[in-house]
């Protein structure tokens, strides 16, 4: 055998081990994706998450391990304070430490709630050091209760469990109200840029 036909065999090879990879991940994305959820009870609310993922904290705060590689939400619930949603985001938007590539915040309003989103990728600084890493963040209003939900994950899988996190964020219930129920009867007000 020669060396070109060698190299081409390699690379057939490689080829052939990351298609296998790749469907190897979506294969078990798919099956994630029929099992039922499971309701994460806070103090004033409620969400539903995917049953891989794994939540730690009670009442007011909790860092839930999505289980797809980095993946890390941090949720956090207080009483509504004077700015409203998209404000509150624009807040944590310029968080000390972090650089965030234009991020437009989206506004929601219906009945009661309230809320904004925004999702981008960012350059946090640490210890000396800066990492890359992609963010996507929430703020939503109860009647009485702001909830705030900070997701990271490395860049290269942000987006795999986009879809989880949506379906999280729209299962959300203050009380006996579900704020996704308010939210898909009204279009979505655009923000400002952040």
């Amino acid at each position: 055998m020669d060396l070109g036909s060698a190299l081409v065999l390699a690379g057939a090879a490689v080829v052939l081990a990351v298609a296998l990879e790749g469907i190897r991940h979506l294969g078990r994305l798919r099956r994630k994706g029929v099992e039922e959820p499971v309701m994460l009870q806070g103090t004033g609310f409620r969400l539903e998450l995917p049953s891989w993922w794994q939540a730690e904290g009670s009442g007011t705060t909790f860092i839930v391990d999505t289980r797809d590689h980095d993946g890390r939400l941090r949720l956090e619930a207080g009483p509504v304070d004077a700015l409203s949603p998209d404000q509150a985001l624009a807040r944590l938007l310029q968080e000390p430490g972090l650089d965030v590539d234009d991020a437009e915040i989206v506004s929601f309003a219906a009945g009661p709630c309230a809320g904004a989103h925004a999702q981008s990728r960012v350059s946090v600084e640490e210890d000396d050091r800066t990492d890359r890493s992609y963010r996507a963040w929430w703020v939503l209003d109860g009647p009485d209760l702001r909830i705030t939900a900070v997701y990271d994950c490395s860049v290269l899988y942000g987006l795999v469990d986009g879809v989880y996190l949506e379906a999280a964020m729209r299962s959300v219930r203050f009380g006996d109200r579900s704020a996704a129920q308010d939210f898909e009867q009204a279009p979505p007000v655009p923000g400002d840029q952040a």
